[in-house]
């Protein structure tokens, strides 16, 4: 039981990290690759739909939640770890 709550646990550090780290460093390039390639995400529905631009704020709000969600990973990663050390 305890190893698979390890396991549990490094993966949600794991998936919190990188989650961090994408919405951090790479969503710009990832971004720029995608309006090169003449693409728009309709799904926000933040940005203009047709031209591919991206409104500000909509990207604002897209990294603060991808971090969040990247920290609440990390945090219960590490609180599961905690537990099976205790």
């Amino acid at each position: 039981m305890t190893i698979e709550r390890g396991v549990l646990g490094g993966a949600f550090v794991a998936v919190g990290i990188l989650l961090i780290v994408f919405h951090t460093v790479f969503s710009d390039q990832v971004r720029r690759i995608r309006d090169a390639l003449g693409k728009s995400d309709p799904l926000l529905r933040w940005g203009n739909w047709w031209t591919g631009d991206y409104a500000r704020g909509g990207l604002i709000a897209l990294r603060v939640v991808g971090i969040l969600f990247g920290l609440f990973f990390l945090s219960e990663g590490i609180l599961i770890l905690a537990r099976i050390l205790d």
